[in-house]
Formats: C-alpha cells, sequence, structure tokens
C-alpha cells in the first residue's frame, strides 16, 4: 500500500536522525553549545537530585515521564500514565515547573529566540495583544495556582505558541530542506548557514520525541487555546509566509495523521469551524458527521447492560465488519419481521490504540459542552463507542468473534487485554445517562434478545447453521425429506393397473 503523502520524508528525516546514533543523545547539548542564543543559556537550570525540594515538586506535579500504554504493551490497568505529561507541558499546569520534562521553558525559550532571529518577531507587541484579550474575555483563558496575571499568562501563551507552531510547521514539511526553502523566502539577514544549523537541531530534538510529543498534545489537562496560535501568526507577516497556504487545523491534523482512530475521510474540509484546543480539533477529525449521541439536556436515563456478543449471537444477532468514513459509528439494524437483527461496527484497530488518548477524549466529552443539543455538530461518540464495545466484548469468546468477522485485526494481541482496554474505560462512561439515543439503541438491541421469536431463530441457526457443513446437511436433508414426500404421494394418486 502506498504510503500517504509525507509519509515517506516522515520516515526519512526520522531515519536520518536515528543515523546519528550517539550525536543524537547529544543535541541538546550541541544546542546549548553552539553560543548562538547565550543569554538564555545562562538561564538554564538542571535538576539536581539531592535537591529534596525540587525533586518534590517534580514528583507532586505528576511530571514523571509517562510511556505510551498500548494494549500490547500491558499497561491498560495502570491509571498512573492517565494525563500524565511526558515530554512537553502546554499552558498554565503545575506540570511546566518540573524540570524533568524534556522540552522546558528554557527550550521553548530557544524556539522563540530562533522566530525573532528569522521572523524579526516582536514579543512586546504580541504579549501587548494577547493581554488584551485575556483581560477582555477571561472566561476563555484559565488560569492555576502558577499563574499569578494576565501578563505572565500571556508570556507562556507565547512560548507555547511559538513551541506548537514550530512543531507542526516541522512535520508538515515534506523534508526538513523545505524548512531552509521557507527561511530562505524571507531573506533573513545574518548567517544562514549558522541559521540553518540550529534550525535543524531545533527540529532534529523534536522529531526524536514526535510520538510523546502527538500525546501530550491531545492530555485533556493539558491544553491552551488555539487562538493564542492563530493570534501569533496574524501579529506578524512574515509567519504567514512561512505557514503558507496550510492553516493551524491543517497542520496540525497532519501531524495528528499516524494516531488511531483514523482521522474521518467524509470530513468537510471546505468548512472552517472554530476549535478551542488541538484536542477539539483532535475529537472533531475523528468523528461522523451525524451529530447523534448528543447530551439531552433533560437525561438522567441510564442505557439499560446490554448482553455480550456471544450472548446476542443466540438471539440471531449477527456482526458485520463496516467500511466507513469514521472508525467510531457503530449502528444496530433489525431485520425483517425483526427476528434477525445486525451490528454494523468499523474495524476496532485496538492494538494501535492508546489508553491516553482514548480517557483524554472521554474527559473531553464529560467535562464540555461538545456534546450538547445546542451544538452544531458533534456528540459523544467516544462515550458511546467505549461503552458499547465494553458490553460487547466481555469475555475472550466475545474477541474471538469479532475477529472471526474481521472487525478485530488478527493481531499477536492477548484477547484478555482486549477485554481490559474497554473494561477499564467503561468507569469513565457515566455521562452516558445522558444520551437518550444510546438508551434507544441499547433498549432495541434488549428487546430483541429477549423476544422469543429471535431466541428460537437463533438457537435454530446455531444447532443446525454453525459452520458450512451443517448448514449444507440439513439442507441435503431437507431436500431428501421432501423429495421423499413427493414421491410417496404421488404413488397413491397414480391409477391403479398401470
Amino acid at each position: 500500500m502506498a504510503p500517504e503523502k509525507g509519509e515517506s520524508s516522515t520516515r526519512t528525516a526520522e531515519t536520518e536522525m536515528n543515523s546519528t546514533g550517539a550525536h543524537g543523545a547529544d543535541l541538546s547539548a550541541q544546542i546549548k553549545g553552539k553560543g548562538v542564543y547565550p543569554d538564555l543559556e545562562a538561564g538554564i537550570t538542571k535538576h539536581d537530585p539531592t535537591d529534596k525540594e525540587a525533586t518534590k515538586k517534580c514528583v507532586t506535579s505528576s511530571c514523571l515521564h509517562r510511556k505510551p500504554s498500548n494494549v500490547t504493551a500491558s499497561l491498560l490497568n495502570n491509571k498512573a500514565y492517565h494525563n500524565e505529561i511526558g515530554v512537553v507541558a502546554i499552558g498554565p499546569n503545575r506540570d511546566r515547573l518540573c524540570e524533568k520534562l524534556h522540552f522546558t521553558d528554557t527550550y521553548k525559550s530557544r524556539i522563540l529566540a530562533w522566530m525573532k532571529q528569522v521572523f524579526a518577531l516582536d514579543e512586546t507587541k504580541y504579549l501587548t495583544e494577547i493581554n488584551n484579550r485575556i483581560r477582555n474575555n477571561p472566561r476563555k483563558y484559565h488560569y492555576s495556582d502558577i499563574v499569578d496575571s494576565p501578563e505572565e499568562l500571556s508570556k507562556m501563551l507565547l512560548l507555547d505558541s511559538c513551541f506548537i507552531l514550530f512543531t507542526l510547521k516541522r512535520f508538515g514539511c515534506a523534508s526538513p530542506s523545505e524548512m531552509h526553502d521557507a527561511i530562505k523566502v524571507l531573506q533573513v539577514q545574518g548567517n544562514l548557514e549558522q541559521l540553518r544549523v540550529e534550525t535543524d537541531l531545533l527540529g532534529a530534538e523534536i522529531s526524536k520525541h514526535r510520538k510523546e510529543i502527538m500525546l501530550d498534545f491531545i492530555i485533556f489537562g493539558n491544553q491552551m487555546p488555539l487562538i493564542a496560535v492563530k493570534k501569533l501568526i496574524e501579529t506578524y507577516p512574515t509567519l504567514q509566509t512561512f505557514v503558507g497556504e496550510s492553516s493551524i487545523r491543517d497542520l496540525a491534523l497532519s501531524f495528528f495523521r499516524y494516531l488511531k482512530p483514523k482521522q474521518n475521510t467524509e470530513l468537510n474540509m471546505e468548512k472552517s469551524h472554530d476549535f478551542n484546543n488541538l484536542l477539539h480539533l483532535f475529537h472533531w477529525s475523528r468523528i461522523p458527521a451525524t451529530g447523534k449521541y448528543r447530551i439531552s439536556k433533560i437525561g438522567n436515563r441510564q442505557p439499560p447492560a446490554i448482553p455480550s456478543a456471544t450472548e446476542l449471537k443466540e438471539s440471531g444477532i449477527t456482526f458485520k465488519k463496516m467500511s466507513s468514513g469514521s472508525s467510531l459509528d457503530i449502528t444496530f439494524e433489525e431485520g425483517l419481521f425483526k427476528i434477525t437483527g445486525t451490528f454494523k461496527i468499523p474495524i476496532v484497530d485496538v492494538n494501535e490504540y492508546n489508553e491516553i488518548i482514548f480517557r483524554s477524549l472521554l474527559d473531553f466529552e464529560r467535562e464540555n459542552d461538545f456534546g450538547r443539543e445546542n451544538n452544531e455538530r458533534g456528540g459523544c461518540y467516544f462515550t458511546a463507542y467505549s461503552a458499547t464495545l465494553a458490553h460487547l466484548l466481555r469475555s475472550e469468546d466475545d474477541v474471538k468473534l469479532f475477529k472471526k468477522n474481521k472487525i478485530l485485526p488478527n493481531a499477536p494481541t492477548i484477547d484478555t487485554e482486549v477485554v481490559n482496554f474497554f473494561q477499564d474505560l467503561i468507569i469513565e462512561t457515566e455521562v452516558t445517562k445522558d444520551i437518550p439515543q444510546l438508551y434507544e439503541m441499547y433498549k432495541i438491541v434488549r428487546d430483541h434478545h429477549g423476544s422469543w421469536l429471535s431466541q428460537n431463530y437463533g438457537q435454530f441457526k446455531l444447532r443446525y447453521c454453525s459452520n458450512f457443513w451443517v448448514t449444507l446437511g440439513v439442507l441435503l436433508f431437507g431436500v431428501a425429506t421432501v423429495l421423499q414426500t413427493v414421491f410417496t404421494v404421488l404413488s397413491y394418486l397414480k391409477p391403479r393397473g398401470h
């Protein structure tokens, strides 16, 4: 299968990065040792293990590195990995106080200094603009105990905006040389060779931690208003030239393109949308456009539990792999006379799913009004998806049934880990009591499963149509019985003497 646009170039860049060997581990030291930004080097502080106060600050802010908790990593039950920052903290959260993070404010200051040199960026102008926005619309910006004033928050947003913009543009380029070309077009004054070296060093360090940065960018408690990044671009025309025709949305979608669940291929990209933060954008890019599973203002009707997949099979319900633009659109349809039923489920690519991603998206749906009835588009799809699969996949037999129907890929994943993944998520989905459409779907499934007609049909199908040879045998026996009956009747009807 042909790689996606930009995929090969990204892998090439990563290959080049890995080929540096021992030098790759010293990139940070190389950046510091270049002497390009001596004013920043004085501000570098290192974490001293003997400093008990600093160590305590790191531990209490939950800044210890967390590993990507994929299903195959057997980390499904480890709640300690949830909402922990890996390499970079965004916004006014306590994690950014910890010096154990790879990309501290000192590193972000280096990117800011790089932007000052390349784009003639006047930070005073931006800080004034964003500070006025904070004062005029304080509800759109959140504070914490580490931010004392709008001025301090403005500086924080500047550093984070520079880091986000540099990271997204770095991976939006087909190759590192495109970054050089973009700088060359601006006709930057100064030592271009030294600037290219600095650009490569900053980009390579980010490339080395791409996966961790992707996860950090969509952690629920690690967000900042995207309007701050847009304002940075609007304030400086040279930055608009650097970004090019791509919007922040396009750059972010390209950056997240390898994360599962996959992007909805039926998105209306021509229509503009306002996104609060990167997590909001990621959520929008994955859900269907049908507007289901909205939260009711009345709510408070907890959906009844539905039986597992193997139990539903006993009432004639089948499970069909569905090809859809979104990976989250699970539907249930009853057949003729409501005797049969079919669950249509997109491929559950659980081998690539990450618990951090799902929990952040569940938090987002639960704590925001994205799924409210007055929202133009959206719904609690991750909540409905996780809750439904947690009901259907309760045992290894359920997982085997999904694999048999090609809904789950036949990858080397332990079946119990698949079960645990969704069972652990279901405790996060108490908001399901406010989703009327989910309640109605579960009620239809339960009524179908409890139907006497469906139960008898399902039992007959399991007993006599469990596989091809049994079905063929039943058919042949039925045909033989009918033929024998016909010939018997004909023998009685045949006139005597003939």
